[in-house]
């Protein structure tokens, strides 16, 4: 096992399970408080997060006021009326289907979309937490992006009026995450889990969704890491695995996304770039979409 840690260490931290995200760049808490960031993982995911691509990289690094720079992995969530837009859902299409969430984070999509007869599977490395601890995180994190944001709000679209719609937006988001989480769990809808190991079996969902995580962290994460966590979403989905964005921090294509895509297509695993229906940060405005190379590809928002 390897414990990961930076920015200092955390006296306090006990050693917990190991599919946790790794929190880079960690917050070191005050003395006596506990650190949520200090998680430990499986020396392989440790590696796979930290080593450098063996390819080169262009240099896509953009001014600091030209991009979001956040600290760490944060415990994010987003609203369903979001998910339906910036992965092009048809819900009606849906109800009856299966979907995997895949990091979902404190998004409400889940218990949003069950009274739609949509039956989601959302997974998180953090839901072996109690419902209180992730409130407290999910808090402290959409503090943390909130502030980051007013740095850059030039580069955010109209969907929102206001930093402030944005924050009571993602605190809503989480109020109905936290309340349905204990009794989601029971029921199966939050399961704790981590890319790029999943604990389904091949093809269970219909339709498999991942937002914000992988690519957006790409200084965090390398290219194994992405094309291990891709192939696996591709093998736990009977139809399409829709990503969103394909894109940086820093607004620009992943540099290594052609690679991985014939990667991927030498596997058995087509791919294309969808435009999205949801550019709630200017530039990122499309989805990167894989199926089986056998699979008829489905219309953007509908499944056959």
């Amino acid at each position: 096992m390897a414990a990961l840690l930076v920015n200092g260490s955390c006296p306090q931290c006990a050693i917990i399970k190991p599919w946790r995200l790794p929190r880079i760049l960690a917050e070191v808490p005050e003395r006596g408080q506990p650190c949520p960031r200090e998680l430990t993982l499986p020396q392989n995911l440790a590696d796979m997060a930290v080593r450098a691509p063996q390819v080169d990289v262009p240099d896509t690094t953009m001014p600091q006021a030209e991009q979001l720079n956040l600290d760490r992995v944060v415990f994010y969530g987003r609203s369903l009326a979001e998910y339906e837009k910036f992965f092009s859902l048809d819900l009606a299409s849906l109800k009856g289907r299966s979907v995997l969430d895949c990091p979902s984070g404190a998004a409400s999509f889940a218990v949003e979309a069950a009274p739609l007869g949509v039956q989601v599977t959302a997974i998180d490395p953090f839901f072996e937490q109690p419902a209180e601890r992730l409130q407290a995180i999910g808090e402290a994190d959409i503090e943390h992006v909130m502030d980051e944001v007013q740095k850059v709000w030039h580069l955010y679209s109209s969907h929102f009026s206001s930093i402030d719609q944005v924050r009571s937006t993602r605190l809503r988001s989480l109020r109905l995450f936290c309340e349905d989480f204990h009794a989601g769990k029971e029921a199966g809808r939050y399961v704790p889990a981590l890319l790029p190991h999943l604990p389904f079996r091949d093809r269970q969902f219909d339709l498999v969704l991942s937002g914000h995580f992988l690519f957006i962290y790409d200084d965090r994460f390398s290219y194994d890491f992405h094309l291990a966590a891709a192939r696996e979403l591709a093998r736990v989905s009977a139809g399409e695995v829709r990503i969103f964005p394909p894109r940086g921090m820093n607004r620009q294509p992943y540099p290594q996304l052609d690679q991985l895509r014939r990667q991927l297509a030498d596997e058995g695993i087509a791919s294309e770039v969808r435009p999205s229906q949801y550019e709630f940060v200017k530039g990122w405005k499309d989805l990167l979409v894989l199926h089986r190379s056998s699979q008829k590809p489905e219309s953007a928002g509908e499944l056959a």
